[in-house]
């Protein structure tokens, strides 16, 4: 993925144009919902420019079904 953005003559951005260039392209999505009836999945995707960098997933358990014993 080639950075669009102004560049010096060397072809190089500077440090603040890289910085400006992430504040105005970098965005996160969450997605969050039930997997089953005791764990609550997340997932969290990073996107520069609108093409995922980095996707993560997670099962957050939320109670035991053979104890029943529930997070509060």
């Amino acid at each position: 993925m080639a950075m669009r953005g102004p560049r010096q003559p060397d072809g190089m951005m500077s440090f603040d144009d890289v910085k400006q260039y992430i504040t105005d392209n970098l965005s996160v999505q969450v997605r969050t919902g039930w997997l089953d009836e005791y764990s609550y999945g997340v997932t969290v995707r990073l996107l520069l420019e609108g093409e995922v960098l980095n996707e993560e997933e997670a099962a957050i358990p939320v109670g035991d079904p053979y104890l029943n014993n529930y997070y509060s």
